[in-house]
């Protein structure tokens, strides 16, 4: 494809909001000073865990049922807030499937307006800028021949729907990870990471810039009661703007996939930065801390989360020095793109994952040595990508500059 054509194809989001969320229905948010963040006091409630979608089982396929609705949610303490969700969770219900084993979805609008769910890092999704209409039902098929990996599903008519619920996890098992011996069960934690802005009466505001109250699963600056023994923390950044750049105080993280699953290897670290529409995995073990210790997820503006060790717990999970071997890739694509805007900005190709080859000519660092659908990329930063997948000619691109791509 050349670089023409390959520009045409990634027109539709060019003017879109970030990674997977073209604005096409609803304008990009105008900058505007924020409203008052409601009062609250930190920690007062408990982070939830986003709810397991049950699905019918059938020779064919696991059938899954979403209904787009509104709902009203708890972010804050004392507000109750009007959200969008799917199936009345603020985020969304989370899918677990099985690498190999089919998946339906079945995806019914009660929305007075068009929406679209979109597996953002699916490899043969259906189109993602087809809409459903208000009172239609559509069924999308997943055949999750891929390799295991933290996916996530989202609307994606535009970024607002997403900012005020429209999110949720899908997650594809590998059929190697039972014999990694990861946490699991309990102590597998998927967390959606947003930010919002409130009016007086606690709604959600768009169009505010400076959305000042961070979110973990839908609460504001919530608790999370943990044993000393390790977690796996699958972490997204689901807002629609906002970089993340996290830390738990001191206390060591070992990254162990990307957004496009495992990596060849661990990486310790201290720091962690999330674009938005980036997952990354995590494992974190607690026993190293006192019974009562408190660990602060920190974001660089502000806290997010804390875990609260409260039991001893016995753990005979790991992390194997080896986690998925890196196949050399077949049929790939060279990408260069170069963000000659002002503003970081996160760049994800459709139904495609790829390979970070360099950053400014520099070898990525050892996070970003798996595949990945999604990445971020820096004013003036230029990175090169191995691309590769069914389609990966449309693309997602939040700024009001596209990015200069070369292929």
């Amino acid at each position: 494809m050349n670089r023409r054509k390959l520009l045409a194809c990634g027109g539709i989001a060019a003017g879109g909001a970030l990674a997977g969320l073209p604005l096409l229905a609803v304008g990009r948010p105008v900058a505007a000073a924020a409203p008052r963040g409601p009062v609250f006091s930190p920690y007062s409630e408990e982070m939830p865990v986003p709810p397991v979608l049950v699905p019918e089982i059938t020779d064919a396929a696991d059938v899954y049922r979403l209904t787009v609705r509104e709902a009203t949610a708890t972010i804050v303490p004392g507000l109750r807030t009007p959200v969008l969700t799917y199936g009345g969770a603020f985020p969304g219900p989370t899918i677990r499937a099985r690498q190999g084993r089919p998946v339906q979805v079945v995806v019914t609008n009660e929305l007075d307006r068009a929406v679209d769910t979109y597996l953002h890092g699916g490899l043969a999704e259906p189109d993602p800028r087809s809409t459903l209409d208000p009172g239609r039902a559509r069924t999308y098929e997943y055949g999750n021949a891929r390799a295991g990996a933290s996916l996530w599903y989202h609307d994606h008519t535009g970024a607002e729907p997403v900012y005020r619920g429209l999110q949720g996890w899908y997650l594809l098992e590998g059929a190697d990870e039972a014999a990694l011996n990861l946490p699991s069960g309990d102590h597998d934690i998927p967390i959606v990471l947003g930010d919002a802005s409130f009016d007086e009466r606690g709604a959600l505001v768009w169009g505010a810039g400076g959305r000042g109250t961070l979110l973990a699963n839908g609460k504001a600056r919530p608790y999370f009661l943990v044993a000393a023994r390790k977690y796996r923390f699958r972490l997204l950044n689901g807002s629609v703007g906002r970089v993340f750049r996290l830390d738990l105080s001191g206390t060591r993280m070992t990254q162990i996939a990307t957004d496009g699953g495992l990596l060849p290897a661990p990486v310790p670290l201290t720091e962690l930065v999330l674009g938005p529409g980036e997952r990354a995995e995590v494992v974190v073990d607690f026993r190293d801390l006192p019974l009562g210790a408190p660990v602060i997820l920190n974001d660089a503006s502000g806290e997010v989360l804390r875990f609260d060790v409260v039991r001893e717990a016995a753990d005979t999970s790991q992390v194997p020095a080896t986690l998925r071997p890196l196949p050399t890739p077949s049929a790939t694509r060279t990408w260069t793109v170069t963000n000659e805007g002002a503003e970081a900005h996160t760049f994800h190709p459709h139904q495609a994952q790829f390979l970070v080859l360099d950053r400014a000519g520099r070898p990525p660092g050892p996070g970003e040595a798996g595949w990945k659908d999604t990445v971020l990329i820096r004013p003036a930063e230029t990175v090169r990508l191995a691309v590769t997948g069914t389609s990966g000619a449309t693309y997602d691109w939040p700024g009001r500059t596209r990015p200069r791509i070369a292929d």
